[in-house]
């Protein structure tokens, strides 16, 4: 996979990077929902383990909601 750059706001406010972060727990609660069972098999099937760099978060999907 090719890195890629997204060009977002370099600053948000207060307001802003809170409801960015909570769009984004949505659409991640979404997207668990729609897919579950086709991620788990996947991971499953080809043993992936998510790569996470030093500055993300590995993101408990296995909870099935948003915490």
């Amino acid at each position: 996979m090719s890195k890629r750059c997204v060009d977002v706001a370099y600053y948000w406010s207060p307001r802003e990077a809170a409801a960015i972060l909570d769009y984004l727990d949505r659409l991640r609660d979404c997207v668990w929902q729609m897919y579950e069972e086709d991620i788990i098999e996947l991971r499953q099937i080809e043993d992936v383990e998510p790569d996470i760099t030093d500055d993300q978060q590995e993101l408990d999907l296995d909870h099935g909601g948003s915490a």
